[in-house]
């Protein structure tokens, strides 16, 4: 069970496509308010992919949702603009480099970090170390009095408890090692023990 969770924060670490919008920003809907139709052609907008739900689906007819909504991933130009296979925009660097845990650049990071003696922030919940609460309200479903939403390096951090436990995991791990490099190294600073690697060596 755990290989399939791990599997997806990594996945996390290297993909997020972006969704395909309107100019103005707002999402696009290729399906009825209702769900019972999919829009007419000449109001499809290119990107629209909507899935046609069978009249007689067991879950869905008892809703009379006949159409879902699917949207296509943002698309790109070929590096040699030849034509070919489409290609989508990546949010994040389809590199393993641990941008789940750290964010995918330099304002993420400083948010990430507690910026002494090369922690990142976390929560302490009677003793136990657990993710910084996150104050976006659209990071989780439900926000309800009581409800716990976290912030880590990449917004998906809350989709399951399991991709939670695993972000807890590194930011644990994270902040030991950066205990342990204190302790070894008195004179090293916040950012020499953050990277672990000091600039005067």
């Amino acid at each position: 069970m755990m290989l399939s969770h791990f599997g997806q924060f990594i996945s996390h670490d290297i993909t997020l496509s972006i969704d395909t919008t309107f100019p103005n920003g707002k999402p696009i809907s290729c399906c009825t308010k209702d769900g019972s139709s999919i829009l007419p052609p000449n109001h499809l907008h290119h990107a629209c992919m909507p899935i046609d739900v069978p009249e007689d689906d067991p879950f869905y007819s008892r809703y009379n949702v006949r159409c879902m909504n699917f949207v296509r991933a943002m698309l790109i130009f070929r590096e040699d603009c030849s034509l070919g296979y489409a290609q989508q925009m990546n949010k994040v660097t389809h590199f393993i480099d641990g941008s789940m845990i750290y964010g995918s650049n330099s304002k993420e990071l400083r948010n990430l970090r507690s910026f002494h003696g090369g922690r990142l922030k976390n929560f302490e919940d009677y003793g136990r170390e657990l993710l910084p609460l996150t104050k976006k309200r659209d990071s989780c479903l439900m926000m309800e009095k009581g409800s716990a939403c976290f912030d880590a390096g990449d917004f998906r951090v809350n989709q399951n408890p399991a991709l939670v436990a695993l972000h807890t995991l590194f930011l644990r791990e994270h902040n030991r090692v950066a205990a342990e490099l204190e302790e070894l190294n008195p004179s090293w600073n916040d950012e020499d023990i953050y990277s672990g690697k000091p600039d005067r060596f």
